[in-house]
C-alpha cells in the first residue's frame, strides 16, 4: 500500500470512528487555496476541523509528532475559511487530531480533542 492509499484508508477510518462517536460529518478533504483539512464535523454544535495522520506500524514517527504548529495554523486558516463561506462565523470550533497506527494488522485510533489548547 503506498503512502497516499495509508493515508486515503486512513481518513476513511477516521470518518467512521468519528461517526461512532456521534459526530455528523460534514466535509472530508475540504481545500480552498490556503490548504485542506482532512475531516470536518459537527460535535453537539461545536464545528471539528480534524487532522487525521496514519503510519504503517508504531515504530515510525508518531503520527501526533507529524503535526507542527505550522500545519495547525493552516487548518486554522482554513477552517475560518470554511466558516465564513458557509456563514457560520458565530459558531463554536476546534482542531482535533486523529493518530491511526496498525498494530499486528489491526488499526489503533487515538483521538484528540481540541488539540491546539
Amino acid at each position: 500500500m503506498s503512502n497516499q492509499e495509508l493515508a486515503q484508508y486512513g481518513e476513511r477510518l477516521a470518518v467512521q470512528f468519528l461517526k461512532d462517536e456521534k459526530l455528523k460529518i460534514l466535509d472530508v478533504n475540504y481545500s480552498c487555496k490556503l490548504g485542506e483539512v482532512d475531516i470536518i464535523a459537527k460535535d453537539r454544535g461545536v464545528i471539528v476541523f480534524c487532522e487525521v495522520k496514519t503510519r504503517k506500524n508504531k515504530n515510525t514517527i508518531h503520527p501526533f509528532d507529524a503535526i507542527t504548529p505550522r500545519k495547525l495554523n493552516t487548518i486554522s486558516k482554513v477552517g475560518q475559511t470554511f466558516l465564513i463561506k458557509n456563514n457560520l462565523i458565530d459558531v463554536d470550533y476546534r482542531i482535533d487530531a486523529i493518530a491511526i497506527y496498525f498494530a499486528n494488522g489491526d488499526p489503533r485510533i487515538k483521538w484528540i480533542k481540541n488539540c491546539t489548547s
